[in-house]
């Protein structure tokens, strides 16, 4: 039999009425003397949110920010200095280019001003830079034959610089020549001067070359290469007493070569290429010099 409604459930032999809120409800109000207003009153205190946690707050957001701001600046501030004094100090070393970069690659670049000077001067003044400078060894130096002072001083001319040394190169040579060439020196157990020329047309250069042998080539540039008086100090001579040179072969170049009494060589020259003439004292020097240049035409 039903029990005014409302459902049952069995426990061995007793049924008992399931718990429903009217149930609590009617309970409270009978037994404890409650009024509604009291219950909602719980019911209330039930669904209110937790009490909060009484203890030490975090940053504010606020201080956050001022904090991240500040130490933003202070590091842009920074920067900005280091970028300012980097620049500043790079631009306090003044750094020569080569003056011939699709010739050759120096290690280093001097400047020499030979404006006004005649041949015996400008052998000097060479022959100075050449005993007083200091490189690395086996290191090449460029020196930059300028007309006069400063960054804007114009280089002179392969052309400019025979004339200057008053030489008797054959017109079959000169005109063949480009106008850039670089001189210098090879850094050995003492400095071994070098002058590289440029030619548009190899067998011009070549045959005016074989031809100054024997006008003077070793009259007009020797001063610059050796002290000795190649007519009187070398191993073979003409009959009239000028020096000749020979043949040779270094690391597969063919080269003409002038030796001294003693059979050493105080001066020879070699094309490395069908464009470019290398003079030197010293097969070393020759390779050292060929190398450099190699590298000039990788930049190019």
């Amino acid at each position: 039999m039903a029990n005014d409604g409302v459902p049952t459930e069995k426990n061995g032999n007793e049924a008992r009425a399931i718990r429903t809120y009217q149930s609590d409800v009617e309970e409270l109000l009978s037994h404890e003397g409650g009024s509604l207003t009291k219950i909602a009153a719980i019911e209330n205190e039930k669904r209110a949110p937790p009490v909060p946690f009484d203890g030490p707050e975090g940053p504010d957001l606020k201080e956050t920010v001022l904090v991240i701001s500040a130490v933003l600046i202070i590091l842009g501030i920074l920067t900005v200095g280091f970028i300012y004094y980097w620049e500043k100090g790079a631009s306090s070393t003044k750094v020569t280019l080569p003056n011939n970069p699709d010739i050759i690659v120096p290690d280093s670049v001097v400047d020499i001003d030979i404006s006004g000077l005649t041949r015996d001067s400008l052998i000097a003044a060479l022959n100075k830079d050449r005993i007083q400078t200091t490189a690395t060894l086996g290191n090449v130096v460029e020196f930059r034959l300028v007309q006069g002072q400063g960054d804007a001083a114009p280089a002179i001319t392969a052309t400019d610089f025979l004339t200057a040394l008053n030489a008797s190169a054959p017109s079959a040579l000169t005109r063949s020549l480009q106008s850039g060439f670089v001189f210098g020196i090879n850094a050995q157990n003492i400095n071994q001067p070098f002058l590289i020329l440029k030619t548009d047309y190899y067998q011009n250069a070549f045959a005016g070359m074989l031809a100054w042998e024997n006008t003077g080539l070793a009259d007009d540039l020797g001063p610059l290469f050796f002290s000795a008086n190649p007519a009187t100090e070398t191993a073979s001579t003409t009959g009239s007493g000028q020096a000749t040179f020979g043949d040779a072969v270094f690391n597969n170049r063919d080269a003409r070569v002038l030796k001294d009494g003693s059979g050493n060589i105080i001066l020879l020259y070699s094309f490395p290429d069908k464009n470019t003439l290398v003079i030197t004292t010293n097969p070393d020097t020759l390779n050292a010099v060929a190398a450099k240049i190699v590298a000039g035409q990788l930049v190019r």
